[in-house]
């Protein structure tokens, strides 16, 4: 066993070089020597383990990690539960290739971190956070997938269970451990864009019409599969919800409740996009091939039914030759999203067999819901592509525009300052606890609000802090009104919708996500208040 535990330099990563200054500035380093006495020492292993965390949650930080990541508050604590994650399973497995398999202290100090976010991050209620999603889907369909997708290779310890409110789901038939594999998911069933192409059906699409790409091909292929009773995947077409309800099908009444928020035009978009696309192929596709294309079949309904199962369904997974395809995977879609989830990462196939497995990170209990993190999602993709939102979502982020004032008499000199600090007038402000106001966005305003006396008594670099109190009381106040602003084009919704049984149910997610937002900036006007 070597001398020292090396996280490796990727250089051709786009965000090497912003980690790499965070790291370089906290002295932090991507090679630990191992204390002698951490390789039998159990306190000694605990102690080293833990100090390679801080590190971790730099190498792991994406891109709006990067851009709320405040210096001053370090990498200490949590910067985000995809992050923590993150970093706890690259520590297991550097840890793991370490010991080569071999008895460990650092190994079971390793474990024992992932144990402890497992207990920091169990809630007593594990259905509270998808109470609201789309009910009433079979346990019968999914045990009877689950069997078919045994019989095809598929392996782990899941079963399908069905929760209060209809709610369908996963749970464990046996305890599970950090590291253990919970799913083994041959590469025979992953369902993906290629295999819609080179089927029987999808070659004779292709060749009686020109010009249909890949996505158009696969959500056509699929209704045609969902509606073949000797498709291979029967099972797993039986398996999904008859109704995604997801926000890309919401009505008149839902996109309403939405008015005053950004999500409003943005899933407008989306809708229209998927209406131009059906328009343009229904029903010409359906007169010109009745055989293959029946127009019975090709409805409207089944179209956005087969949209919604990629938008839903669909992992993004890089196959051992380096390619990424979006696949359709039996098994998987039964685990729930929850943000402290106890599966994480399940980006790659394994380069040895070619097929996916699903290991835990969090520790699970017999007969417990377990449960899939389906990304750093905010409430607007939650609800555009999955159908239902989360309270106090951290991904939730608001855009922010900030405008220069052309009249400024120093203009010039602070356009040249941004452009030397690489600050844009596009930021966002963030729902993640204690990292609401990110630092560019701060130092942006101080260059825009900086007068003479700034200019001449800078105390200190706009990306380092307050270049003087008035200036950052100026930044402040500015800001604060800028999101009152913001908090004012999003009108209450009335308090009474949400005792009402006749309100459809995307008229109340609606209104829960306008919510969820006000909540969100009132929550940081109070911390720019007491800032």
């Amino acid at each position: 066993m070597g001398d020292s535990i090396t996280f490796q330099k990727d250089e051709t990563d786009p965000l090497y070089a912003a980690r790499q200054v965070l790291l370089t500035a906290a002295d932090m380093h991507h090679q630990h020597p191992i204390p002698p006495d951490a390789r039998t020492c159990p306190r000694s292993a605990d102690e080293f383990v833990r100090s390679l965390l801080p590190v971790l949650r730099v190498l792991n930080l994406n891109q709006e990690e990067l851009y709320f990541f405040d210096p001053k508050l370090g990498a200490g604590e949590c910067v985000s539960p995809r992050n923590e994650a993150a970093a706890h399973a690259q520590l297991l497995a550097s840890v793991g290739k370490y010991a080569k398999g071999e008895p460990s202290p650092m190994v079971e100090a390793a474990l024992g971190l992932c144990r402890e976010l497992g207990s920091s991050r169990r809630r007593p209620d594990a259905q509270e956070e998808r109470m609201d999603s789309s009910g009433a889907e079979s346990q019968a369909t999914g045990e009877a997938m689950l069997e078919w997708a045994s019989s095809r290779g598929a392996d782990g310890c899941l079963k399908a269970r069905t929760f209060p409110g209809g709610l369908r789901g996963a749970v464990v038939d046996r305890p599970v451990e950090p590291n253990d594999v919970v799913l083994r998911v041959p590469k025979e069933l992953l369902i993906h864009k290629e295999l819609a192409r080179a089927s029987e059906w999808g070659q004779a699409l292709l060749t009686a019409v020109a010009g249909v790409d890949d996505d158009t091909l696969a959500v056509l292929w699929t209704i045609h599969e969902r509606n073949d009773p000797d498709s291979t995947y029967a099972p797993f077409w039986a398996s999904l919800p008859p109704r995604f309800d997801t926000a890309l099908g919401w009505s008149g009444p839902a996109l309403a409740a939405l008015g005053g928020t950004l999500m409003l035009d943005e899933l407008l978009q989306a809708q229209r996009h998927v209406k131009d696309t059906f328009a343009a192929l229904f029903p010409k596709l359906s007169d010109a091939l009745p055989q293959l294309v029946p127009a019975r079949v090709f409805t409207w309904e089944q179209y956005l039914w087969a949209v919604e199962v990629w938008y839903s369904n669909a992992l993004t997974l890089m196959f051992p030759d380096g390619t990424i395809r979006d696949c359709l995977v039996p098994v998987v879609g039964l685990m729930n999203h929850k943000v402290h989830a106890h599966v994480y990462s399940y980006s790659r196939l394994d380069v040895a067999t070619g097929n996916l497995h699903l290991r835990c990170l969090l520790p699970c209990d017999k007969g417990e819901q377990i449960f899939l993190a389906y990304g750093p999602a905010s409430n607007q993709k939650l609800l555009t592509s999955y159908g239902f939102m989360l309270e106090d979502n951290p991904y939730d982020v608001l855009p922010i525009s900030l405008a220069a004032d052309d009249d400024d008499p120093f203009a010039p000199q602070k356009a040249a300052l941004l452009q030397a600090l690489d600050l844009g007038l596009d930021h966002f402000v963030g729902n993640m606890p204690q990292r609401h106001l990110p630092p560019r966005l701060l130092a942006c305003l101080r260059v825009l609000l900086m007068d003479e006396q700034d200019f001449e008594n800078t105390q200190c670099a706009p990306l380092d802090g307050p270049i003087g109190p008035q200036n950052e009381k100026r930044v402040h106040e500015s800001l604060g009104a800028l999101l009152e602003g913001v908090l004012q084009e999003m009108p209450e919704p009335s308090p009474s919708s949400d005792c009402s049984e006749e309100l459809l149910r995307e008229v109340l997610l609606a209104h829960r996500y306008v919510r969820s937002q006000r909540d969100m900036l009132s929550k940081i006007l109070a911390h720019l208040q007491s800032a």
